[in-house]
């Protein structure tokens, strides 16, 4: 499994979504490496629309040749901010796997932030460890960020289907895990969820 995930989350502009999504697939693709690029088909409110890329990496050493190779090549570079210039903003985050999650062939995931309160992070990560392994529809791929907000969790649920997505959700929110809803409940502050589509994803 990988360690470690590279995110770029972008915001096209008004009138820019597809052509920011064919530029960042067609970027993706010169990589020739691992990973999926998707768009927000369902988000909160306060939630931008995004054009994500998600990049699998080994270990930290891995990570940091990948920031080497892309800052030492021109045409990568020019290519990130030619893509730039038609977002409103680009984002770039790195995670840390704490739970593999199943992604091959799934057309959809899932993502579920969750924001503990402060000084129950580690009580959160264990909690969600045990919430997972209870599921039995699919099991979310679980990180923390490197950077950025220390008391993130976020979970991923990758599906073949809408429907399958449904049949998730109906778990999640069923009976049998309220118990551990609860116990989430307790110990964050803020909760949201998003639903992404998959439009291009390649196993390297």
């Amino acid at each position: 499994m990988p360690n470690y995930i590279q995110s770029i989350r972008r915001v096209p502009k008004p009138g820019k979504i597809d052509t920011v999504l064919q530029n960042t697939i067609d970027s993706f693709k010169s990589l020739n490496g691992r990973g999926s690029v998707s768009i927000t088909v369902s988000n909160p409110v306060d939630v931008d629309l995004v054009v994500q890329t998600d990049i699998p990496i080994g270990p930290m050493s891995d990570v940091e040749g990948f920031h080497d190779a892309f800052r030492s090549n021109p045409d990568a570079v020019k290519r990130f901010d030619d893509i730039a210039s038609d977002c409103e903003k680009v984002n770039l985050h790195l995670f840390k796997v704490i739970e593999s999650g199943d992604f091959k062939g799934r057309k959809y995931n899932l993502r579920n932030i969750l924001i503990a309160k402060r000084g129950e992070i580690q009580n959160l990560i264990d909690l969600m460890r045990e919430f997972r392994s209870m599921m039995e529809v699919a099991k979310p791929l679980l990180t923390v960020p490197v950077g950025g907000d220390v008391d993130m969790v976020r979970g991923v649920i990758a599906v073949a289907s809408l429907e399958e997505l449904e049949a998730v959700v109906n778990e999640i929110t069923g009976e049998r895990m309220k118990p551990y809803l609860d116990r989430i409940s307790s110990l964050t502050v803020r909760a949201h969820r998003e639903v992404n589509r998959v439009e291009y994803r390649s196993q390297g």
